[in-house]
């Protein structure tokens, strides 16, 4: 089983686990904001992923809209920035979704231009900065990766990297990743 933990300043480490949690994943990198909180996800007994947001004052469930229930299905918390949240849903047909959860807990679920909608394709976030510009991946029809960035006025700039491959599963990640998508 693994679990989430959190070092104070001071070199303490607290573990801690959300309510159900099989496996706590504290996400990468941009997990943490500067008053402690912090994000991720887990899975629970079901094999449903659930993103949480955990505070000095306890840990709060994130299941965006439309998130699919178990087989490594749900909602994946990736990064957060101020308040605000990022990350990517799994539905039932196994296409994955953007997500953007602002401070007041409201969601915008969205799908970069030219995403999939087979089964394991869609939209992916990994990134967000206190304007709420997100970065990620998508998969397209023809199972080839490709990079975007959403602004805070929920347009998108779409991007391969030079020399990026062009079969199937080739193209670019914009963030190396664990998890279903």
């Amino acid at each position: 089983m693994y679990h989430g933990f959190v070092r104070s300043r001071d070199g303490k480490i607290t573990q801690f686990d959300p309510p159900g949690s099989i496996y706590t994943y504290p996400c990468e990198e941009t997990c943490l904001s500067p008053d402690g909180t912090l994000t991720g996800f887990y899975l629970d007994s079901d094999d449903t992923f659930h993103g949480f947001v955990r505070t000095p004052d306890g840990i709060t469930n994130i299941d965006a809209p439309g998130a699919g229930t178990g087989g490594a299905l749900g909602t994946i918390c990736a990064s957060i920035a101020g308040a605000a949240i990022t990350g990517y849903t799994q539905d039932a047909n196994v296409v994955g979704h953007g997500f953007l959860r602002s401070p007041d807990g409201t969601f915008t679920v969205f799908d970069a231009p030219g995403a999939g909608t087979s089964p394991g394709q869609g939209t992916a976030a990994f990134s967000l900065n206190t304007p709420q510009t997100v970065t990620g991946i998508y998969i397209d029809a023809n199972n080839l990766f490709h990079g975007f960035t959403r602004y805070p006025n929920g347009s998108f700039a779409t991007f391969n990297a030079p020399g990026s491959g062009t079969g199937t599963d080739q193209g670019m990640r914009a963030h190396p990743r664990d998890g279903p998508l």
